[in-house]
């Protein structure tokens, strides 16, 4: 068979002109945009706490945001890692809308809820320490005629922790005995240690004397104001057919141990109660 050959021709000149000109007009385009856009300058102004409770933080990372640029720019989204503890809780994505002015800055806030149980297993532990170490890691970006351009930057410093109450049993007295019972009443304290109001949904206890069961009930101590100290008299009733009669000696002698056990309703927490004193005369 004859062989044939086949030659590729050189593109014609006005081709490669067509083809070389546009290329070069959009390199040397993008290459004067990135001359004249610059990047916007962000930086974490505050951080504002804005709840505390014995469930969990509130927060809101508050950023500047200066666009040396002289036309307008817009947040196209917005990403964050937030750690605490150590732990790394699941990465989120902010759904602010935003918008920079030309030559102009604006602030940037992303409100982060941040609850106790994704990162501890004791809540009380955590509750006995005076701090809460994190770290977050933002990354803004906008939208700018090079496309959108993201801006990392990153914090550590501590949140405060709630501080449990201090409940405190005071020395019981008795009154109003005779054969068939007593009454005895308990002042219970409840101090506040917070400069939020300190929510109390309830408390359920049990009281003892002498090591004898005498009740089991329910309270509404009512929320404690910031800082503050309450009290809640308690008042149980002695039926001695229920208890026996070697109970009214105790009584009538004094200084016999009373207890009270249960739970304090802190809204989201339920702090153990383990209170104990002893009768006055």
């Amino acid at each position: 068979m004859p062989r044939v050959e086949t030659r590729l021709r050189p593109p014609h000149p006005r081709l490669l002109h067509l083809l070389v000109v546009p290329l070069a007009l959009c390199s040397a385009s993008c290459a004067y945009l990135e001359q004249l856009f610059q990047k916007p300058n962000v930086t974490l102004q505050r951080v504002d706490l804005t709840s505390l409770s014995f469930t969990g933080i509130g927060a809101s990372f508050v950023m500047k945001v200066d666009n040396p640029n002289p036309i307008g720019i817009d947040l196209a989204r917005l990403a964050y890692q937030l750690t605490i503890e150590g732990k790394q809780l699941a990465a989120g994505r902010g759904n602010q809308a935003a918008s920079v002015p030309a030559n102009g800055s604006g602030l940037l806030t992303l409100p982060v809820a941040i609850n106790f149980s994704d990162f501890v297993q004791s809540i009380e532990a955590l509750f006995k320490k005076d701090k809460i170490n994190y770290s977050i890691a933002l990354a803004p970006g906008f939208n700018t005629p090079l496309g959108i351009i993201d801006i990392p930057l990153s914090h550590s410093d501590t949140f405060p922790t709630p501080k449990l109450p201090d409940v405190k049993l005071g020395t019981p007295t008795v009154s109003g005995i005779d054969l068939t019972g007593a009454s005895v009443a308990l002042p219970i304290t409840i101090h506040n240690k917070n400069g939020f109001e300190l929510p109390v949904n309830g408390m359920n206890y049990k009281i003892t004397v002498a090591g004898a069961n005498i009740i089991e009930a329910g309270a509404s101590p009512g929320n404690v104001a910031a800082n503050q100290v309450k009290n809640v008299p308690v008042v149980a009733r002695i039926n001695f057919a229920q208890t026996g009669m070697g109970l009214m000696n105790a009584l009538r002698g004094g200084g016999a141990d009373v207890g009270l056990s249960g739970l304090l309703d802190l809204g989201g927490y339920k702090l153990p109660l383990n209170l104990t004193s002893k009768l006055g005369k």
